[in-house]
């Protein structure tokens, strides 16, 4: 019985792992072909886990999993199956879904207040919240695989359109998922392909109205796709951790680019901006990188500055610090943009060495 028990069930949540997950799925739609009944899937995936794990170590986290487990458990009917397939993610199996309506005030009612509330785990007051995706046998799929894809791809929407929030998936899901692939794929070759490009915006001393500085903006023109907005691709790229390698060739481009517009007599005593992503600022390979370049550009140090944005800086602001100030140690200019747009306090920029 402890065998088979270990093999159909999550050690860490005694829930049901993924194997027992689908055999109930199975049943479940077996039952539903007969009866016309029916069956909704729930993914469901914790919000900011990576970062819970990450500050505060794996056993606050899954402390944190096992409450989660509870509330799900308490939150659903006896005859419903509450999984955790791995990692944050979990899957809820409800049977007997009267409509749409229902399903939509149990999941909003129920569901996401009761996983809403603090968790203290070990003296640790944790904040919770989720993303939910419901896909419904057979309105959206009648195949057990297609109805946890489509699921998936509806928490995926939730996850896009700000967390803490469910979605029930639609023909327009599945488009957009589609779309996201192509457009991965295609950023994946953009680098080798050398379909990026850069644009200098000036920006102007509001007393002399002369151009003091210049941001490098990134631009993308893909052979399928045409011109990618930035704000599509850039948050792509930063997902898929493409964001690293491509920062670094916008860090080496723009410096480049800058001495050989002051080798024609342009742009001398000017300063670059350079915008830096989350994942580029928590590289520790980060400031070698810029020395490089630095160096192998000619470009003076005090011309370019780091332009980083609050929510980049408060992702974990200990570490940030440190590097900061390995970065201006360097000799560049470091400057917090978009400041005020977060719930941070003013205060936090007394602790951060920036012009």
């Amino acid at each position: 019985e402890r065998i088979r028990f270990l093999a159909q069930h999550d050690v860490l949540t005694e829930l049901p792992n993924r194997l027992l997950c689908q055999q109930r799925l199975a049943e479940a739609l077996a039952q539903a072909r007969h009866t016309g009944e029916q069956v909704a899937v729930l993914f469901i995936d914790l919000d900011r886990f990576k970062f819970i794990n990450d500050t505060l170590g794996h056993h606050i986290g899954d402390g944190l999993l096992r409450t989660v487990a509870r509330r799900l458990t308490a939150a659903v009917r006896a005859d419903d199956t509450v999984s955790r397939l791995g990692g944050d993610e979990f899957v809820v199996i409800l049977r007997h879904v009267a409509h749409r309506e229902e399903l939509a005030a149990m999941v909003n009612q129920r569901l996401i207040p009761a996983l809403r509330q603090s968790a203290i785990v070990e003296g640790h007051t944790l904040a919770v919240s989720c993303s939910v995706g419901v896909a419904l046998y057979p309105e959206d799929a009648t195949a057990q695989d297609e109805l946890m894809r489509r699921a998936d791809a509806a928490m995926y929407e939730a996850k896009a359109a700000g967390r803490d929030m469910a979605r029930f998936f639609s023909p327009e899901t599945d488009q957009r998922v589609q779309a996201r692939q192509t457009m991965e794929a295609q950023l994946r070759q953009a680098l080798d392909n050398e379909e990026f490009s850069l644009h200098f915006q000036p920006r102007l001393n509001a007393r002399t109205r002369r151009v003091q500085g210049a941001e490098a903006l990134l631009r993308w023109k893909n052979p399928l796709l045409g011109q990618v907005a930035p704000s599509h691709f850039i948050p792509l790229a930063e997902e898929t951790g493409l964001i690293k390698p491509i920062g670094l060739w916008v860090l080496r481009e723009a410096c480049a680019q800058w001495v050989a517009l002051q080798a024609q007599g342009l742009c001398l005593g000017v300063e670059l901006s350079v915008n830096l992503s989350v994942a580029q600022l928590a590289d520790p390979e980060l400031v070698e990188q810029l020395r490089e370049v630095l160096q192998a550009s000619g470009l003076e140090p005090h011309l370019l500055e780091l332009e980083l944005t609050e929510s980049t800086l408060m992702d974990n602001p200990v570490a940030a610090q440190a590097q900061v100030s390995a970065l201006k140690c360097l000799g560049i200019q470091i400057a917090i943009d978009d400041f005020g747009t977060g719930y941070s306090s003013l205060a936090y920029l007394k602790r951060f060495e920036i012009d």
